[in-house]
């Protein structure tokens, strides 16, 4: 996915329909939506690995920071912090949509094991679909669902009907967490 998707699919699962975009929240919403290829890609830009997705896009480092970001918000202080882990998972769930549509399409595979890395590697145990499906794979499908969600939290961010939260509401959710 591109970074722009990444950044619109997290800050549409980061954001409770009716309130406004809070400046901190959302820089780390966007934070976390880019820290899987911000980490991946230059892993394999350096020659650390072969791989594009490995420990960012892993699944263990995030419930890590999930962890973290729990603890955290015990002590009053979490709300960024769990807001870039749903913008790291935001991220995670756009690539495993993106793997459905461009993975069939191009390479025949259905799924990865990118997810669970290290345990498995990116290309261990692939599931290949049937050719009746990579053959009407609809070409350009991850980027129109990129351009609606798009859509979407620009539709969410205007609202007249949508709320600002204050600092008040903030820290009444950061304890409720």
């Amino acid at each position: 996915m591109h970074v722009v998707g990444h950044i619109a699919v997290g800050q549409l699962l980061a954001w409770p329909p009716g309130q406004k975009f809070d400046g901190g929240r959302t820089f780390a919403v966007i934070l976390g939506a880019l820290t899987p290829d911000l980490i991946d890609k230059s892993l394999k830009l350096f020659g650390v690995y072969p791989w594009g997705r490995t420990v960012g896009h892993s699944v263990f480092f995030w419930i890590l920071i999930a962890l973290i970001a729990a603890l955290a918000s015990e002590r009053g202080r979490g709300a960024r912090l769990t807001a870039f882990a749903l913008g790291g998972f935001s991220h995670m769930i756009a690539d495993f949509a993106d793997d459905l549509v461009g993975g069939l399409h191009y390479t025949g595979y259905l799924v990865s094991a990118w997810f669970t890395w290290p345990y498995f590697n990116p290309d261990l145990y692939p599931i290949t679909a049937a050719p009746v499906l990579v053959d009407h794979a609809c070409l350009g499908l991850y980027t129109a669902i990129e351009a609606f969600v798009l859509a979407l939290v620009i539709l969410r961010a205007t609202a007249p009907n949508a709320k600002p939260e204050g600092r008040a509401e903030t820290a009444r959710r950061s304890r409720s967490l």
